[in-house]
């Protein structure tokens, strides 16, 4: 089964017909259930609106791979998220390449990494450049979300851990996805 660890408050979902309490909109949606404190883990069924009180979409960065993270931010961009998928330059998300089956001719194209990607945008950076790393700043600043499930200690050791990153966007949500 797969974790999520939340640095923000949020509140699980603990009975379907409970709403009641709004939070603020800096939380990605209204969650309604036992509030769960930072660095809790969560491993049951949320409800959320994914729009803010304007009406406007939430904005999702995808820096996750492989199944457990992919699929949790394509549920998102399935409720109207707008999610945007950080990819490896050259070769993409490894899982582009795992298979058979492909599809798209030439191109060979999994459809396992179809399978969990739908309703995305991409964009290559290298998480390793400086450059590439101050376009991911940029977009830290305009998103409410951001997910990730590399290993721990990983984006600490990149400088694009959750202290770095919230110093930039104190309003962001920072989900680490993990399988372990």
């Amino acid at each position: 089964d797969a974790f999520f660890s939340l640095q923000k408050p949020l509140a699980i979902l603990i009975e379907p017909n409970s709403i009641g309490s709004t939070f603020p909109s800096n939380v990605v949606g209204q969650i309604v259930g036992q509030v769960v404190k930072t660095g809790e883990l969560l491993n049951g069924p949320v409800e959320l609106d994914l729009y803010d009180d304007e009406g406007n979409r939430i904005t999702v960065i995808d820096l996750t791979r492989a199944l457990a993270g992919p699929h949790a931010a394509q549920m998102l961009g399935d409720q109207g998220a707008r999610v945007i998928k950080v990819e490896t330059p050259g070769t993409g998300d490894d899982t582009r390449s795992w298979g058979p089956p492909f599809v798209g001719g030439e191109e060979h194209i999994s459809t396992y990494y179809l399978s969990c990607n739908r309703n995305k945008e991409s964009i290559a950076l290298d998480l390793k450049d400086e450059a590439d790393k101050a376009v991911l700043e940029g977009m830290v600043r305009k998103a409410d979300v951001l997910m990730e499930n590399f290993r721990t200690g990983v984006m600490d050791k990149l400088g694009i851990g959750y202290e770095a990153l919230s110093a930039i966007n104190p309003k962001l949500i920072y989900c680490a996805v993990s399988g372990f």
